[in-house]
């Protein structure tokens, strides 16, 4: 199980610099000239491994497989970025297995288990790997790569991000807005300015200028390379943060092409809090494999009154009682929704929420603690939170008043 966060990790680690790992392009087509000619070895038996699996079983972290290594990795990580399914996760890891334990492996393979182990919400670990890209000096052995390098520093500021460590993720987006790594081109310094204005909106420098400096940065970056769904996603958040109906052709922009679970589910919450619940069952469709997409169209069904949501209510609670039991704590943020909305247990989604704050602090945790304490009757429990936005200056219409709910508390 795992909630949209690690999604939009991934797809940090993932989307700006893609080309760093795509594998090589195929041969073009041939006919043989013999019909005896040996095209392919097939298994031999059911279950055999195809030869580029069989070849990466070998212990040794032999330099020549890399590459075939870093390609099947990065496609699991891809995988498990659009289609919200966890188990990607092992493949990916067992391809980088000749060199997962080496103190210093090849900067690659260090970039690919700094997001597995962001993703498995080993923060501090991710953080090792990818400080030691990012400040490497020039002479390290083995050197670091340009493309990794600012891929290290854009994965970092987004972990500070996530992790409620502004300072620390302002530093990294000032390095690549600042257009050290000009040889990348023009969109890493554009990634470092959205970065900043980003930043800039949550910690209550003007949001509206901060808005205004996405938009403007969206016409001037127009063919760059810069990911345009993902700089419309930031846009549509800060919109909605602010109340701004501009969230609504912003989310369906971020939405339109391949979006990953991180992209669709904060378009679901969005439409969700209009009470657009029919649009959350078009935009969920067959989609619902990713258990954060499935929580939003339980969510839908229930307000619709649709039969079906006591299916997914049902599908939803084995899948976390499955978590359980593996001792994934990972989906903290979207069980206490669940416990909150789904199963009226207000008091148990309070002390999920609760817990999730300690370990993180992206808008999305905020709220789910203010409206669980609302919701539960205790709105003191959430004076952490208030307390942290007056000190940052973070502001999100979305938020409850402090006053708590008549009749709740269960």
């Amino acid at each position: 199980m795992s909630g949209p966060l690690s999604h939009r990790l991934m797809g940090a680690a993932l989307g700006v610099l893609a080309a760093l790992f795509t594998p090589a392009a195929p041969a073009a087509p041939r006919t043989p000239g013999d019909d005896a000619e040996l095209l392919q070895q097939l298994p031999t038996r059911l279950g055999d491994a195809p030869p580029q699996r069989a070849r990466l079983q070998a212990p040794r972290a032999d330099p020549t497989r890399l590459p075939l290594a870093l390609a099947l990795a990065r496609e699991a990580l891809e995988r498990a970025r659009t289609r919200g399914d966890p188990s990607e996760l092992g493949p990916a890891q067992a391809a980088l297995a000749p060199w997962w334990g080496l103190a210093a492996p090849p900067p690659p393979v260090r970039l690919l288990r700094a997001t597995l182990r962001q993703n498995q919400h080993d923060f501090s670990a991710a953080l090792a790997d990818l400080d030691a890209l990012a400040d490497a000096p020039a002479g390290a052995t083995p050197p670091v790569p340009l493309a990794v390098r600012a891929q290290a520093e854009w994965t970092r500021a987004t972990l500070h991000q996530v992790l409620g460590n502004w300072a620390q993720a302002r530093t990294g987006c000032e390095r690549l807005a600042a257009g050290v790594d000009q040889a990348l081109g023009p969109a890493t310094a554009w990634t470092g300015q959205v970065c900043l204005a980003e930043l800039d909106s949550l910690q209550g420098r003007d949001p509206q200028a901060a808005q205004r400096t996405l938009a403007s940065i969206a016409r001037r970056a127009a063919g760059s390379g810069l990911d345009t769904a993902w700089l419309a996603l930031v846009r549509a958040e800060l919109a909605a943060r602010l109340g701004s109906a501009e969230a609504g052709p912003l989310f369906r922009e971020a939405t339109a092409g391949s979006p990953g679970v991180y992209a669709l589910a904060a378009h679901a919450d969005w439409l969700l809090d209009q009470r657009r619940e029919r649009e959350v069952l078009r935009l969920l469709a067959d989609r619902a494999e990713a258990d954060a997409l499935l929580l939003r169209l339980a969510l839908a069904q229930q307000r619709l009154g649709d039969p079906a949501a006591a299916a997914s209510i049902a599908q939803l609670q084995a899948r976390f009682d499955a978590a359980r039991l593996r001792q994934d704590n990972s989906h903290a943020r979207e069980l206490s929704r669940f416990e909150l909305e789904l199963r009226g247990r207000a008091s148990v989604a309070l002390e999920l929420a609760l817990g999730q704050w300690q370990l993180q602090k992206e808008p999305a945790d905020a709220l789910a603690v203010l409206r669980a304490a609302q919701a539960a009757g205790r709105p003191e429990a959430a004076a952490p939170v208030r307390a942290w936005a007056r000190t940052q200056g973070f502001v999100d219409r979305r938020w409850p008043s402090e006053r708590p709910r008549p009749g709740v508390g269960s």
